[in-house]
């Protein structure tokens, strides 16, 4: 672990500090799995932590990892609780191909069940499983910048932090993180630290949510 007061101090290093010390016990009392710097279409959060739901291992045991595009069609289906597929179509502007085809390879993957000519979504804890998504953006001393990539963040996750060394001075910081329900985590030289809870939100908030959902299934299918 590189020393806090040297001056080429980067913010790989704060990372790599937060990820040395061991993860706040009273943020993450389950199973927790971390994502660097995933390729999201809003950028790189620096980390992003999943606890995983109970059910998890039903979950990953399929086979059938889904695009950007199928996200948007699987997302949009867990909000409309039950859609005709003429309406998905139209809304989501696909076309009647690419919609029949996804649905057919939902249904005999099991994520989607078919009434008529409406579908819906099976319920979540069997398709989604992640029970926590908490993205956490690094910054050494510019946290205006920062708690700008936390605050777009919450497009996916369900709380955002920003992680920055101990030693600054947080009141000006703490102020702002409140107005946007953004926590505080700072990283010393032997232990992590919640300065401020962030907001939550439930998930899945967006087909940002399953992006992330579909890298931990490949993750942790590629470590059994």
């Amino acid at each position: 672990m590189r020393s806090l007061s040297k001056e080429k101090y980067t913010e790989k290093d704060l990372v790599d500090n937060f990820f040395y010390n061991s993860l706040p016990y009273r943020l993450f009392k389950k199973n927790t799995i971390a994502l660097e710097e995933p390729n999201l279409p809003i950028g790189f959060p620096d980390i992003v932590l999943c606890t995983l739901q109970d059910d998890f291992r039903e979950v990953i045991s399929r086979e059938y990892l889904l695009d950007y595009r199928q996200l948007k069609l699987l997302h949009y289906i867990y909000l409309s609780k039950g859609v005709n597929l003429d309406t998905i179509e139209r809304k989501l502007l696909f076309s009647n191909s690419f919609v029949n085809n996804n649905i057919d390879g939902f249904l005999s993957n099991g994520l989607v069940k078919l009434d008529g000519n409406t579908v819906r979504l099976n319920p979540l804890g069997e398709i989604f499983a992640i029970d926590r998504i908490v993205a956490v953006e690094a910054k050494l001393t510019n946290w205006k910048k920062v708690l700008d990539q936390a605050n777009r963040n919450r497009w996916f996750a369900s709380e955002s932090y920003i992680l920055m060394p101990s030693k600054i001075n947080f009141k000006k910081v703490m102020k702002e993180s409140r107005k946007k329900g953004i926590g505080i985590l700072t990283s010393g030289h032997d232990s992590n630290h919640i300065l401020l809870k962030s907001d939550k939100s439930n998930i899945p908030k967006s087909y940002g949510s399953w992006i992330i959902n579909e890298m931990l299934i490949k993750k942790l299918q590629e470590n059994v």
